[in-house]
């Protein structure tokens, strides 16, 4: 299971998703690698067949990543009817360096984790080692750590 999500359920947390695939299949995946329980119904997310730039260069990539980030804030700010995003503390959270520079440009929280291919200083490679929102872990084991790095 993944980093005792059930745990973090007693807290004021809302699970989404981000995607570049289209929704249906995003949520196709969770459902098969047996993830789809921790998202908050009705699910939401960020989607591939939400948005899209057009950009073609893969090093600006994140940009559009940043968007499926704010998209999927604002799905989420509408289902608990709220009328904006700004009260809500924000976490992305991804092991590839594109995530981090995505959460950096959205603004939100960047949690990196080394259980992809890439180090700590790739995922670090644009924002600098000392970054006050880029925190990366080893993995999500530990959960007492990963609530310290989502500042909860």
């Amino acid at each position: 299971r993944p980093w005792s999500l059930t745990r973090t359920r007693t807290r004021t947390l809302a699970f989404s998703l981000g995607s570049f695939v289209q929704e249906p299949i995003a949520w196709m995946k969770m459902e098969e690698l047996g993830l789809i329980e921790y998202f908050d119904r009705p699910l939401f997310g960020g989607f591939g067949n939400l948005f899209c730039s057009g950009e073609l260069d893969v090093n600006e990539s994140y940009k559009d990543r940043a968007e499926l980030i704010d998209i999927a804030a604002r799905r989420a700010a509408e289902g608990v009817g709220a009328t904006g995003i700004e009260s809500f503390r924000r976490i992305h959270v991804g092991d590839a360096p594109h995530d981090v520079d995505a959460a950096v440009r959205a603004g939100v929280i960047a949690l990196g984790t080394l259980t992809g291919i890439f180090t700590e200083d790739d995922l670090r490679r644009r924002c600098g080692p000392d970054h006050p929102a880029v925190v990366v872990l080893p993995n999500l084991e530990d959960t007492a750590g990963v609530l310290r790095a989502m500042r909860l």
